[in-house]
């Protein structure tokens, strides 16, 4: 039978294989062979390296030298080789010479030898043995054969190099074949991998074969498992990639000494993943197994393990080495961590009987994995005393030093215990904490140490992330429990668990249990309604306990309609809806242009009621859904768009139907746009429905939509894992930069929330307390003068629609209204050169607005718009505020004065834009609409195509450079300026070159013109300015 069949260039260069073991060596230090990417180096002589096979007598072995060994290599190979009495047969090769022999202790006795020429192109040699008959081979030729003596008759099989240095002979494969082998199956262990002290989100299973041949055993190992088939999964988004590099199974001895390792892969193995830009393409994809003989005298542990593992779903319970052990007949012993040697970690353990195990119901799901996830976290009850301990793994630490902070990492107190002692902290209010250890070993730093914990507060109706300031975090669309921040059946030390206020919005775990288990943590349960999943009682049940429910009838279903795109009217309801407007059937360009408006008032509180119908729950219960458009694929869109979906957002009342939150779909990362389009949107979303929570989801790990607008942003894979800086910065411009006015005050985006699509990371995390420990200690009650972006619904009502029939864009169509996209276009021109972002406000607001607040106005088209409105504008800019128009002036084009106004840009021979000055006063005006100008042709579906005009594109950012007379400035980066309720000013200096790469800048800060800082930053990094 074949015994051997090794491919040595597939194992972990570095490493010794397992089917070798050192049988005698030389005294020079360097005389342990080693893996490299070529084969196995035998790089000293004196070095013998054994096969496990013992006791072999007639045998077929076939090996490869590899290139690297030259044409002329030297080497020994002893067979039936008696290791106790250093008797054996041998074949010396050695500049042509091929030797046969036997040796006796230390003396080589030559019984044969025979010359030969090597051939460059076969390095290829066979050793067969049939009792007396000795025949050595190289490729198809033979190169001797030889008689072999009575004795030795039987043994092992060994090689030694004769060459070292860059001369060092490498074995790059061999076979063995043994015609009378005894085999005897010995049993076969199947170990899931499915928690550990990495943790694993998804079921893993090492399965060893062992079989006793020849005095050795040969074992056959294989790992399976993982998120399976994606073509399975229940949506698209989540293209969850499973790394884990060089797995294996080892055996040890009684003092957990290595005995063997084999290696089941030399690289990383992972499951398909067509959006690879977080780790790239797996070198195997499960399931993967490998086959070694290995030799088990003293075998007491087997243990199989990882060097490093990472899941896109579960980022945080990433890392390696790890193992689980069991013994020789595969009962579990346990999990650990591989250390290196030298390799210490610090260690923070909370007391394991902690009051919140007796709240664990008994009759959950799962129970002993809840039990276990509250015996090793750190969760409290109120008036509980938290007591901890701390050590050190692989040293003796002697004494910590133990800082208590909050949830910001700010110190509270600070003092030194014994290392190892459990110690406490003094009774703390609800909230969520930190702990910061450092062990020494006498006076001599060891390592540090970081754990977070929570002290639940007996009120059911509050959680200790909230007390603690956080915003709420919920997550969305569809994964299972263990990818989750807060997985309470996990078996593993999870600190981002303590900063999550949710549970998982998909039913992996049916049944009451959940909803009882999160209670206990006063955790809300976010999950969905879906009638096409699931049955009508899973349904009722999710309505009765959840917190707060997403109807999960998207699209059409729901509500969602296309107005603008003549492939939506094939949906029945709206066809009907369609037929009782117009009292007959109604073709698509009969409605538009001529019946757009009316159709728009007539739809809307349809498709309201429609709305409601599908996210009405019971009275405990919140309701959430996908609302208005979706920004990565608006372009210079605010809230007029929304009626072209058939949402009015300002008639709508949607905050009395939506008590829960609006999920706004914003990936500017994974997305490829300007993350000034986020806070536009996210500004006039809560301008227009202020009763509204308007949540953004944000990508975590490398999730995924296939919509080809996410999906090849990035070519050819897409790209979603969001960088630690840019979620930084698109936390703080949430927080710092989503300013309106109503008319009387300043207002902020309200949603205070996130939505995970997918696993944040650590760094994440710490970007997000960062940014609102900022918000808490500095929060925002309005922008630093600068201009402000006017929106008037009259305006996109008189304004003439364009639309386009084009089957290359999404749906089929596009429709653009440039008095809705004007100022919103100026908007991003501005921000993308760096300018402050300034506010937005509504026409009818501009009453209450002081000229000491706003430096310009940006105007839509202003036909339609009533006079009084138009009055206001006329005050503000008789009082010093400057102003931007474009195509209709109305009853204020005196001020703007076009025929005698200075030429700031012509195209085609004729003025396109102007600047008007008059007393200090500036007034410019667009003839014509910007942003339809060189529209790109890219399919962006229903929402619109960027401006790729660079003349005009430029003007736009110069002329706003004059009219913004912004306080703060850079000369570099990009600019959000606020003042706080005690009248300190701030403002954020960020390098925000996205989506175009990104480089390190050294920003100079002025603020009215006086010097107040040097900065420098890298790409995507943000630093926080006082200005006054």
């Amino acid at each position: 039978m074949k015994l051997y069949d090794y491919d040595l260039t597939r194992e972990v260069e570095g490493t010794y294989p397992a089917e070798f073991r050192l049988v005698s060596f030389s005294p020079n230090p360097n005389r342990l062979a080693v893996i490299r990417k070529d084969g196995f180096a035998l790089t000293y002589p004196g070095n013998r390296h054994a096969l496990h096979a013992r006791n072999i007598a007639d045998f077929k072995l076939g090996f490869d030298l590899s290139p690297n060994s030259g044409d002329n290599p030297g080497f020994l190979i002893f067979f039936r080789y008696d290791e106790a009495a250093e008797n054996a047969l041998f074949i010396r090769i050695r500049n042509g010479i091929i030797q046969f022999g036997r040796l006796q202790g230390i003396e080589f006795n030559v019984i044969s030898e025979t010359k030969s020429s090597w051939k460059e192109a076969s390095l290829s040699f066979t050793l067969e043995t049939a009792g007396s008959t000795i025949r050595f081979m190289q490729g198809g030729n033979l190169l001797g054969e030889f008689a072999a003596p009575s004795s030795p008759s039987r043994g092992s099989i060994a090689f030694d190099t004769l060459t070292y240095g860059a001369n060092e002979c490498r074995i790059a494969h061999l076979t063995l074949e043994i015609p009378d082998a005894e085999v005897e199956n010995i049993g076969r262990i199947s170990m899931p991998m499915r928690h550990g002290p990495n943790g694993i989100p998804y079921g893993y299973v090492f399965t060893l074969e062992r079989t006793k041949i020849s005095g050795c055993e040969k074992w056959n190992v294989k790992l399976e498992g993982g998120p399976g088939n994606p073509d399975d999964w229940p949506v698209p988004r989540f293209m969850n990639a499973e790394i884990m590099k060089n797995p294996y199974c080892r055996g040890l001895d009684s003092c957990g000494n290595e005995l063997f390792k084999i290696h089941i892969v030399n690289g990383s193995v992972g499951s398909w993943n067509i959006l690879r830009a977080t780790f790239g393409r797996p070198d195997f994809v499960f399931p993967v197994e490998h086959t070694a003989v290995v030799d088990t005298e003293g075998l007491v542990q087997i243990a199989f393990g990882y060097e490093f593992y990472q899941s896109e779903a579960a980022y945080s319970v990433g890392g390696g080495p790890s193992e689980i052990l069991c013994g020789p007949d595969g009962k579990r012993i346990g999990f650990r961590r591989v250390y290196a040697p030298g390799e210490c970690e610090g260690v923070i353990e909370s007391n394991p009987d902690k009051a919140i195990l007796e709240r664990i119901p008994h009759d959950i799901p799962d129970y002993q994995d809840a039990l276990d996830f509250a015996r090793v976290n750190h969760f409290f009850l109120e008036h509980e005393i938290p007591r901890f301990k701390v050590f050190c793994v692989n040293e003796a630490a002697t004494r910590a030093k133990i800082t208590l902070e909050d949830i910001f990492k700010h110190e509270i107190s600070s003092f030194s215990r014994k290392a190892g002692e459990f110690f406490e902290f003094p009774e703390l209010p609800p909230g969520v904490y930190h702990i910061r250890a450092e062990l020494f070993r006498n006076d001599l730093p060891l390592v540090s140490v970081r754990r977070t914990f929570e002290v639940i507060p007996d009120s059911p109706e509050k959680s200790a992330p909230a007390l603690s300031g956080l915003p709420e975090i919920y997550p969305t669309g569809f994964t299972d429990d263990a990818s989750e921040h807060f997985n309470p059946w996990g078996d593993t030390v999870c600190d981002v668990a303590h900063y999550s206020t949710s549970g998982n919005l998909y039913t992996y775990r049916a049944g009451a249990g959940y909803s009882k288990l999160l209670k206990v943590y006063h955790r809300v349960w976010a999950s969905i309604c879906d009638p096409d999943k699931n049955s009508e009682s899973e349904n009722c049940f999710i309505r009765k306990n959840a917190s707060i429910v997403q109807s999960r009838i998207l699209g059409e279903k729901s509500g969602r309609y296309y107005l603008h795109c003549e492939s939506s009217y094939q949906d029945p309801w709206l066809a009907a809806q369609l037929r009782e407007f117009a009292g007959r059937d109604l073709a698509f360009n009969e409605l538009f242009p001529a019946h757009w408006r009316e159709w728009l008032d007539f739809i809307a509180p349809r498709i309201r009621e429609r709305f409601r119908s599908v996210n009405t729950f019971g009275p405990a219960t919140k309701s959430a859904e996908y609302l208005a458009a979706a920004t990565y694929g608006a372009i210079y869109k605010g809230p007029n768009y929304s009626r072209l979906i058939g949402i009015d957002l300002r008639n709508g009342k949607y905050g009395e139907i939506l008590n829960g939150y609006a999920v706004v779909e914003d990936y500017p990362y994974a997305g490829r746009y300007p993350l000034s389009r986020s806070t536009w949107q996210f500004t006039s979303f809560s301008m227009e429905a202020p009763d509204v929570r308007w949540l953004p989801e944000i990508y975590g790990i490398n999730a995924e939509t296939m919509d080809p607008r996410i999906a090849y942003s990035h070519p050819p894979y897409g790209m979603s894992t969001t960088p630690d800086g840019f979620f930084f910065t698109r936390v703080t411009e949430l927080l710092f930069g989503t300013a309106w006015f109503d008319g009387s005050k300043f207002r902020f985006w309200n949603g205070f929330g996130f939505l995970h699509s997918s696993e944040w990371t650590p760094g994440m995390f710490d970007a997000l307390l960062r940014a609102i420990a900022f918000y808490r200690e500095a929060g925002p009650v309005k922008p630093l003068r600068s201009p402000a972006y006017v929106y008037s619904r009259a305006a996109c009502d008189a304004h003439e629609y364009f639309h386009e029939r084009n089957e290359r864009f999404i749906r089929g169509g596009s429709m653009i209204n440039t008095a809705e996209e004007f100022p919103a276009y100026v908007y991003e021109m501005a921000r993308r050169d760096g300018q402050p972002g300034g506010f937005q406000t509504r026409m009818e607001w501009l009453s209450g607005l002081n000229p000491d607040d706003v430096s310009a106005l940006v105007l839509p088209p202003l036909g339609g718009v009533p006079e009084n409105e138009l009055a206001e504008v006329r005050r503000l800019h008789e009082n010093g505020v400057n102003l931007l128009c474009s195509e209709n002036a109305a009853s204020l084009a005196d001020l703007f004065d076009v025929e005698h106004a200075d030429v700031l840009l012509e195209k085609d021979g004729a003025p396109f834009l102007t600047l008007k000055r008059s007393e200090g006063k500036l007034a410019a005006f667009f003839r014509g609409a910007p942003s339809m100008m060189k529209r790109g042709r890219d399919c962006v579906g229903g929402s619109g195509q960027k401006a790729l005009d660079p003349e005009v594109n430029r003007a736009t950012v110069e002329v706003m450079r004059i009219l913004g007379a912004y306080p703060v400035t850079a000369s570099c980066g990009s600019i959000t300026a606020f003042e706080t309720e005690d009248r300190r000013g701030y403002a954020f200096i960020r390098e925000d070159s996205w989506p175009a790469p990104g480089h390190r800048i050294r920003p100079e800060i002025f603020f009215k013109g006086r010097h107040v800082a040097d900065l420098e930053l890298d790409e995507g990094e943000s630093r926080i300015v006082r200005l006054y």
